[in-house]
């Protein structure tokens, strides 16, 4: 796990679109970066609070099954373990893959593939004081999305 208290700041140094999570909250931001031709995918996990600041950066490797859907699924369960690891209470959890996330939330799916993983996440929900999870564009999750290409190309 890698902490900093620095804002997390898109490269050329413009600020990001990401929203702020409530007073009180974190937010998590969670991606995957798949590497299909070594078969292993990059779970990224980016905590900040509401001002900006990153309390806990992670990354992650596991073998790439040929199924983005359940990558996905992995990299919010590994973010969800992050929070719980760091004590945290109140999560906001974002994630750009819509029907994970409308898994995670109870919604109706025909990914039964997954259907196991969803059940451990829904389990770890009751472990924080608040849980939420919400879908975001991937514009607005790319300080996630960035850490898994320095991942992968180790």
């Amino acid at each position: 796990v890698i902490k900093s208290t620095k804002p997390m700041r898109e490269e050329d140094g413009k600020e990001d679109q990401w929203q702020s999570p409530p007073i009180g909250w974190l937010k998590i931001n969670v991606d995957v970066v798949v590497d299909v031709q070594k078969q292993v995918v990059g779970l990224e996990v980016v905590i900040r609070d509401e001002k900006d600041n990153c309390i806990a950066a992670a990354v992650n490797t596991t073998k790439y099954f040929g199924n983005v859907a359940m990558a996905e699924a992995a990299a919010i369960k590994w973010g969800m373990k992050v929070a719980l690891r760091a004590g945290l209470a109140s999560v906001l959890l974002e994630s750009d893959c819509l029907e994970v996330v409308e898994l995670v939330n109870n919604r109706c799916s025909s990914m039964a593939e997954i259907s196991w993983m969803i059940s451990e996440i829904l389990e770890m929900n009751n472990s924080f004081q608040n849980f939420r999870a919400q879908h975001t564009a991937r514009i607005y999750n790319s300080a996630a999305h960035a850490l898994g290409f320095r991942v992968c190309k180790r």
